[in-house]
C-alpha cells in the first residue's frame, strides 16, 4: 500500500515556510556586524598583553611581568599623593597632614595584606590546576589597578 504524501494548505505551507530561525539573509548580517565588533588580536593585545601568549610558561611569566609594572606604578601613585598630603598654603591649619599620612600609611599596609591573602584564596582554589599561577597572578594585578585608581582618585581631589 502506497500512502501519499499530505498536501498542505496555502495557510500551512505559509507556516512552514517562516522558520524559528532568522533568514540566511538577516543571519549573515548579523554574523558580519558581530564579527566587526569583535575585538582583533591587536586591540585584545593592548587590552591584555598577554593575551597572545601561547602555553601557560609564557602566559606566567607575561603576567609576572605585567604585575611588576602595575606594582611599580601603584607604588609611584601612592608616593606621589604622600607628597600631595601637606598643606597648600601656609594659612592652613585645619588639616592634620602628618595624621592623615600615618592613617593612610596604616591603610595601605592594611590593603597590602588584604590584596595578598585575597590572591593566595584565588592560588589555593586552583591549586591542583596547571592555570594557579596566572590566577594568582591576574588577581595581584587586577587587585594593583583597582588600587592605583582608587591612589589617583585621591590625588586628582575624588576622594576629598
Amino acid at each position: 500500500m502506497v500512502r501519499s504524501i499530505p498536501r498542505h494548505t496555502r495557510g500551512q505551507r505559509a507556516r512552514l515556510r517562516r522558520s524559528p530561525f532568522l533568514p540566511p539573509i538577516r543571519f549573515g548580517l548579523l554574523i558580519g556586524i558581530a564579527l566587526t565588533q569583535a575585538p582583533t588580536p591587536l586591540q585584545a593585545s593592548e587590552a591584555d598583553p598577554c593575551y597572545l601568549q601561547q602555553n601557560t610558561l609564557e602566559i606566567n611569566a607575561c603576567l609576572s611581568k605585567t604585575y611588576e609594572s602595575t606594582d611599580r606604578k601603584l607604588n609611584q601613585a601612592y608616593q606621589k599623593l604622600l607628597r600631595s598630603l601637606s598643606p597648600a598654603a601656609a594659612s592652613d591649619n585645619s588639616t592634620n597632614y602628618p595624621l592623615v599620612r600615618q592613617q593612610l600609611n596604616a591603610a595601605q599596609l592594611s590593603w597590602i595584606s588584604y590584596r595578598d591573602q585575597d590572591c593566595r584564596a584565588k592560588l589555593t582554589l586552583f591549586a591542583a590546576g596547571s592555570i594557579r599561577a596566572a590566577e594568582y597572578l591576574g588577581c595581584l594585578v587586577e587587585r594593583s589597578e583597582q588600587r592605583t585608581r582608587e591612589l589617583r582618585g585621591w590625588i586628582h581631589g575624588e576622594n576629598r
